[in-house]
């Protein structure tokens, strides 16, 4: 299943997706994201380029805003967090 997610991530080819894991408590969701990322960091372009360095993966974790008026307001600083994050790290490599 994470290679087939990885896939689609990687069959994107760069367009904005969305793909939520939900189930219930001792399933395995943080597993499939981890099997997910370790898929994706797997594999390489074809310039030979770590596919991971290619993407960002945002963990949300609903649970811990549980109760919050606007768990929406926390998830976009959840994504803006990575997103600079991610930012910075290009700017460091490239």
């Amino acid at each position: 299943m994470a290679e087939t997610v990885a896939e689609i991530i990687v069959q994107a080819k760069g367009r904005p997706i969305s793909i939520g894991v939900s189930g219930a408590w001792g399933i395995g969701k943080s597993s499939m994201i981890k099997l997910t990322r370790s898929a994706i960091a797997a594999r390489e372009d074809e310039s030979g380029k770590k596919a991971s360095d290619k993407y960002v993966l945002v963990d949300f974790n609903a649970w811990l805003y549980q109760g919050y008026d606007d768990a929406r307001a926390a998830l976009m600083d959840v994504i803006r967090k990575a997103g600079q994050g991610s930012r910075e790290q290009s700017d460091r490599s490239g």
